[in-house]
């Protein structure tokens, strides 16, 4: 279990736990953790968004400016620049059906001017839905939003073909996965003072559709795909979060 959660870190964040070889079995469970670690994250960046916030009372952007700043860190950037690999590749593939070409242009580190584009919109949404935060309760919506994007990640793994750049183990990930998943991230948001079904609903609304797009297009979901998938979602939820929190002060 401990290769699991070692794996599922890895995934979602820039870190690595690894302590012994993984087995196959342990990269395919490591999907169903995804919520638990997103979570786990999201606490963290709720401490840092807690204490900019209390360092700088007035001043909501700075606090989100900090908790988008750790995030980053935290992750390796991997969300964010997933997004714009997965807008570059999903550019270059245009109206043809090439698709190696544009699963070759996602694994080049040069991005073009579609994936920079998508990545400025990207940090933008996140840091003006980050400081419409509620202080009250924006720790338990950091939380929520993190274990969302874990759950996305996971419907991706589970539900849909793989693609190049995804490991053999984690592609082998099964609806059985899923609802664990989904049990986490239940568990997670009935736990917290906050509205989960709605941001459940929202989150589902884009991330069913988009991936279900992505597959029409490519032909199956690489890893990073599913990581920006999970970005996207993890943007969703806190736009939902900023409202439902608000309308409880």
């Amino acid at each position: 279990m401990w290769n699991s959660f070692a794996l599922a870190v890895q995934s979602l964040s820039a870190f690595s736990l690894l302590a012994s070889n993984p087995t196959r079995e342990d990269a395919r469970r490591a999907a169903a953790l995804f919520p638990l670690v997103g979570g786990l994250l999201g606490a963290v960046l709720g401490a840092v968004w807690f204490l900019g916030h209390r360092l700088w009372t007035a001043e909501p952007l700075v606090a989100a400016a900090l908790t988008l700043t750790v995030g980053t860190v935290l992750t390796g950037g991997a969300g964010l620049g997933s997004v714009a690999r997965a807008a570059d590749g999903l550019a270059a593939l245009g109206g043809t059906s090439d698709r190696t070409r544009a699963f070759a242009i996602m694994r080049d580190p040069r991005r073009g001017t579609t994936g920079l584009v998508a990545l400025g919109v990207a940090l933008a949404l996140r840091l003006a839905f980050l400081a419409a935060l509620p202080s009250g309760l924006a720790w338990a919506g950091l939380i929520l939003a993190g274990a969302m994007r874990g759950w996305a990640m996971s419907f991706a793994v589970s539900a849909f073909p793989a693609g190049p750049d995804t490991g053999t183990a984690l592609a082998e990930a099964g609806p059985g996965e899923f609802l664990v998943a989904t049990a986490l991230l239940i568990v997670c948001g009935v736990a917290l003072p906050t509205r989960i079904f709605p941001v459940l609903f929202a989150v589902a609304l884009l991330a069913g559709p988009l991936a279900q797009f992505i597959q029409r297009r490519l032909g199956g979901l690489n890893l990073p795909l599913c990581t920006a998938l999970g970005e996207v979602a993890e943007i969703v939820a806190l736009a939902s979060l900023s409202l439902s929190l608000q309308s409880r002060f």
